[in-house]
């Protein structure tokens, strides 16, 4: 297993952060707003633990263990909403976005590339598959 103690910056890229300059501090405060149907759903980006695409919707899952489903594209949070690694959110897949405020560690083996969430409310972390074209975030 590597920690996120263990992460050194990877200069051969400089597309990406490396998981060391990972800046939360830019969600502290800030909230999204998404309109679904006749409501307006708000949420603040430090509480979103990650959001999940499938199909046409999405599956935001909050901190303190509720979710919403909402009707919007994973490109529509990277690129309306701006969730990207300068706000702490990570694309480890083709239908995953992680914050990086719940990270726990990451498992990267030939066969196996595995995400760790931190889950307070069920004691123990979440797994997410990290995709291969990912892994360089993490080396």
């Amino acid at each position: 297993m590597v920690s996120r103690s263990f992460f050194t910056p990877n200069p051969s890229t400089n597309k990406h952060h490396s998981p060391m300059q990972w800046d939360i501090s830019s969600q502290v405060g800030k909230t999204i707003l998404i309109r679904k149907r006749r409501e307006v759903l708000s949420f603040q980006l430090e509480r979103i633990r990650y959001i999940i695409c499938d199909g046409h919707y999405c599956f935001i899952f909050m901190a303190d263990g509720t979710d919403a489903r909402i009707k919007r594209s994973l490109r529509y949070f990277r690129e309306t909403e701006k969730l990207d690694e300068t706000c702490g959110f990570l694309h480890i897949n083709r239908n995953t976005l992680v914050n990086t405020r719940y990270f726990s560690n990451v498992h990267l083996s030939r066969n196996k590339r595995t995400f760790y969430l931190k889950n307070e409310k069920k004691g123990k972390d979440e797994t997410h598959i990290v995709s291969k074209r990912k892994v360089e975030l993490f080396k």
